[in-house]
């Protein structure tokens, strides 16, 4: 089952998940060229697949590409499969709230100053966004 999320990290993936997907690309295209060569219909792509990979993996998750992003998002949306409209929106004012409350907590919690936490950075970064 895939579901959608947003982690946060404390340091860029970016580099990982562009060498994941030009991966992934690249045994596409294997796959692809050697449907060609032995003359398959497009349909004999998964069991091509299948017999280079074993049965763990699928055309599906191949063809799906990962996404990451350096920079703090200005807006997500989530969908199911296209299928779906996005309509619940959350104002920047309510994540800034929830971000200085979970910021005030950890820098009670771990006696560190207020503009030392993870939390109080990400509000910073988003400072500009409402």
């Amino acid at each position: 089952m895939r579901l959608p999320d947003h982690p946060c990290l404390q340091a860029s993936v970016l580099p990982q998940m562009l060498a994941s997907n030009a991966t992934k690309q690249v045994v596409t295209e294997e796959i692809e060229a050697l449907r060609v060569a032995l003359g398959y219909t497009p349909e004999m792509r998964p069991r091509l697949l299948r017999r280079a990979l074993g049965d763990g993996v699928t055309t599906k998750q191949l063809q799906r590409t990962i996404h990451a992003f350096d920079d703090a998002p200005r807006r997500i949306s989530f969908t199911w499969a296209g299928h779906t409209t996005s309509n619940h929106r959350i104002s920047v004012a309510i994540v800034h709230e929830q971000l200085h409350a979970e910021a005030k907590s950890r820098a009670q919690q771990q006696g560190v100053p207020l503009e030392q936490t993870p939390e109080y950075q990400d509000r910073r970064t988003i400072a500009n966004l409402a």
